[in-house]
């Protein structure tokens, strides 16, 4: 089944989500919601037959989200995707004492049917509501601040909504119904009804537009949670898993903004890790809340100061609104329920202080509070980004040179960089070329070059390369969900156990019996291998065609390290790291204790060493026991690997939408990083990027326009006529200079060929590097000569693309 977010006139997003009750604490009722581009509204019905029933005479191109919808062409799931799922479901083992996940959950519960008409709805009745459940609630959610909730408790709406029962709201609803005439708009019913009821609908354009924001998990009541606020009133959302809450978002997103693409924005990023804290009274509780000015984003987890107090958490929120300060505050947890949690000092981080660094900011922050805590701080790391985003259009040129040049673009960067910043080069440009569906050309690219360029095959993906970088990333970003299904009841599992599996006699603690701890690592390696070896029929189709294409380009002479490039990369990079660092992959938020760790570290030594087709060595001789499971296994590892490399068949070629990924934010950021880099290249590596230093400048060029005047066009036209007037001076200045006689006649006849190319491109902006007769595109640059100064820098005026007569 496809899932995608976007979308422009023309077309639906539509599919089941779960919306909360405002007449019941902790219930969602279950809703087919569809979003029109071109109307610009949130439709709300029973199920999709009532969808149906009320526009079976529209024809638009529809984009389902949901396992359990028809795909992105309109035909239904291909016999084989059925049978996949079936015979997956009696394979996957299960594991004690773990309930079921969302998605199950979301599959289980049937749809009710009821025809239902089209009806605007309003909501002030729901904001009432809201702040008097929200004031209940310790994991109160984005929304009303702590004045406000005490706001409500005066004027008495806590008891009001308390004293509203299920089915006294129940009948509410029911009589409201029979009162309304059908094709009746609710606009003098807004102080009734409720946001997200059936028959009901959201304007998500105008000046009334909604705004759609995301929460955390630590602060929502269930997982995959989004708030869609209109005005006063909040419509409290539920997905079933983070692909299809991505999907929502970013076709509810393109739908309130529609212009997103097309005009120049802010986007503003913010990320915290709190780290640990000094100073703090011992043996007592304590957790941390973030928020951004007075909005609640993130809570940590409540962690007992023994020797130390560390949380080692990480929060990551991304498109936030405009604020000013960001306010960490300390809570001391008690089990009395009477008395609840009590402040005891708080953090003040002010924006201004960061002052356009992207660099994350790391500080021991004194804790304010009471005078008890004069020697008190806290660790905190926060990175806080605005990253300027200009029209789609005026990054055309950006983006097919990275198509066509990344490889060029890699190697060069490859020697002369750290490994931080390949990183976050490696984690743009994989996210770019998989928005343009390029992800596995690149891939193939970069990793069999990297390969082919090995001594020893034992190291693949063992360095921090490009090919390594990019591998982690584009797995994330199409495997979280596979992942989380496979592994992440598991990792739940061990962290909630108790049962020891210390192996290594030195650290074995006196109380614990080897022999036992011993069988229950073998319990606990035997149940992560068969969710993972049962898994293949989920494996995402994106990864298994990659690894097949590995196979295809290594051949059958060399099929063992094919076998080794696949391994490393599914458990070397992906399985084995998510089990022992799970908040990194967002699998749990809590950091593990040792205890928990070190179980997790056992685990994943063992699952590598049978990734490895090894077995333990003379150095660790305490692991001995489990090479008869090694040796057992090896068979089925091989039988794994050979199902998520194997060829696509055709009804399971899904032609998925790639990830839902802002290309202008993505464009934009890779543009910072490269202009920050462009300097650091010598004479040979500036030949080799070619036209980079050139469109890069032109960007900045538009962006410092448009900075001066925000009526300026957002198109990619005045780029184009910016460095057609470049090439103009530099006649006129070369026709007036003693050198012109020196200038190559080859050069000089390939420059009017370079100007009709650029003024071509206007109708043609893929061929803007293309020259006119020729045919193909040169990757390497010609030397043109040099330029006036007022027209660049000289890293930028020296080197263009050239026509070659061949």
């Amino acid at each position: 089944m496809n899932s995608s977010g976007g979308g422009s006139d023309g077309r639906r997003l539509e599919g089941w989500l779960w919306i909360e009750d405002p007449l019941a604490t902790s219930k969602w009722n279950k809703r087919y919601c569809v979003v029109s581009f071109d109307e610009g509204r949130l439709y709300f019905y029973e199920s999709e037959e009532a969808k149906e029933a009320q526009t079976s005479q529209q024809h638009a191109t529809v984009v389902h989200v949901g396992d359990d919808i028809l795909d992105r062409d309109g035909a239904r799931p291909s016999r084989l995707a059925v049978e996949r799922s079936a015979r997956a479901s009696l394979e996957r083992p299960t594991l004690p004492d773990t309930a079921l996940s969302d998605s199950e959950e979301y599959r289980r519960l049937p749809a009710t049917t009821e025809s239902s008409s089209s009806l605007s709805l309003g909501g002030r009745l729901r904001a009432s509501l809201r702040r008097g459940k929200s004031s209940t609630k310790k994991t109160s959610s984005i929304g009303p601040t702590a004045s406000e909730k005490d706001k409500d408790k005066k004027s008495g709406s806590f008891q009001r909504s308390k004293s509203l029962s299920r089915n006294e709201g129940r009948l509410y609803r029911n009589q409201l119904a029979e009162a309304r005439p059908l094709g009746r708009s609710l606009d003098s019913f807004d102080s009734l009804t409720p946001l997200g009821e059936p028959n009901t609908s959201i304007e998500l354009t105008g000046k009334q537009a909604p705004t759609i924001r995301v929460l955390h998990a630590s602060i929502a009541p269930r997982e995959h949670c989004f708030d869609v606020l209109c005005g006063d009133a909040t419509l409290r959302c539920r997905c079933a898993d983070e692909p299809q809450m991505k999907s929502w978002l970013d076709g509810l997103g393109r739908c309130v903004n529609r212009e997103r693409d097309n005009d120049s924005r802010e986007e503003i990023d913010v990320t915290f890790w709190i780290m640990d804290s000094k100073g703090m009274p011992k043996k007592k509780n304590y957790y941390c809340e973030i928020f951004l000015d007075d909005t609640l984003y993130a809570r940590t987890t409540t962690k007992m100061h023994g020797d130390s107090l560390f949380w080692g958490e990480h929060f990551s929120f991304g498109n936030v609104e405009v604020f000013n300060m960001i306010t960490v505050r300390m809570y001391k947890d008690t089990e009395k329920k009477r008395k609840g949690p009590t402040l005891v000092g708080k953090v003040l981080i002010s924006v201004s202080q960061f002052d356009g660094k992207s660099s994350p900011l790391e500080k021991w922050h004194p804790i304010v509070g009471s005078h008890k805590l004069e020697q008190a701080t806290i660790r905190i790391k926060t990175k806080y980004q605005v990253v300027p985003v200009l029209a789609l259009k005026t990054y055309d040129n950006f983006l097919h040179y990275l198509q066509e040049d990344y490889s060029v673009l890699c190697q060069v960067l490859e020697p002369i960089i750290p490994a931080k910043e390949k990183d976050e080069i490696a984690q743009t440009l994989i996210r770019i070329v998989n928005s343009c569906g390029k992800s596995h050309d690149f891939l193939m690219d970069i990793v069999m070059t990297e390969v082919h360029n090995l001594e020893d095959e034992n190291l693949i993906f063992r360095g921090n390369t490009f090919a390594t970088k990019a591998m982690d990333t584009y797995m994330k970003l199409v495997g979280e969900k596979y992942l989380r299904d496979t592994v992440g009841a598991f990792i739940r599992y061990l962290y909630e156990s108790d049962e020891e599996c210390e192996v290594d006699p030195s650290k074995l603690p006196p109380e614990a019996e080897l022999r036992k701890s011993q069988e229950t690592l073998v319990l606990f390696v035997e149940k992560a291998w068969a969710k993972i070896v049962s898994s293949y029929p989920f494996f995402p189709v994106e990864l298994q065609e990659v690894f097949h294409g590995f196979r295809v380009n290594l051949g059958k002479e060399h099929d063992t390290v094919a076998k080794k490039l696949i391994s490393g990369s599914i458990f070397l990079r992906f399985f084995c790291p998510a089990i022992l660092s799970p908040s990194l992959f967002h699998l749990m938020q809590a950091y593990p204790d040792d205890k928990t760790s070190r179980k997790l570290t056992l685990v994943a030594k063992v699952l590598q060493s049978l990734a490895n087709f090894t077995r333990f060595g003379a150095k660790e001789d305490y692991m001995f026991f489990m090479d008869e499971f090694l040796e057992r296994e090896i068979p089925n590892m091989v039988h794994y690997i050979d199902k998520i490399s194997s060829p696509l068949g055709e009804a399971e070629s899904v032609h998925s939408t790639p990830a839902n990924v802002d290309l202008g934010k993505e464009l934009a950021i890779m543009h910072r990083i490269l202009v920050e880099l462009i300097s650091r290249l010598n004479k040979a590596d500036m030949e080799r990027v070619g036209a980079l230093p050139l469109i890069l400048h032109s960007i900045s060029q538009s962006a410092a326009a448009k900075a001066r005047d925000p009526s300026r066009r957002n198109d990619s036209d005045q780029d184009l006529t910016s460095l057609e007037s470049s090439f103009e001076e530099r006649d006129r200045e070369r026709a007036m200079s003693p050198t012109a006689a020196l200038t190559s006649p080859t050069n000089e006849g390939r420059h009017p060929s370079l100007l009709h190319s650029i003024r071509q491109s206007r109708q043609s902006p893929a061929r803007a590097f293309t020259a006119p007769g020729y045919g193909r595109r040169v990757s390497s640059p010609v030397l043109l000569a040099e330029t006036s100064p007022s027209v660049g820098s000289p890293s930028i005026r020296r080197w263009w693309y050239a026509a070659d007569s061949r």
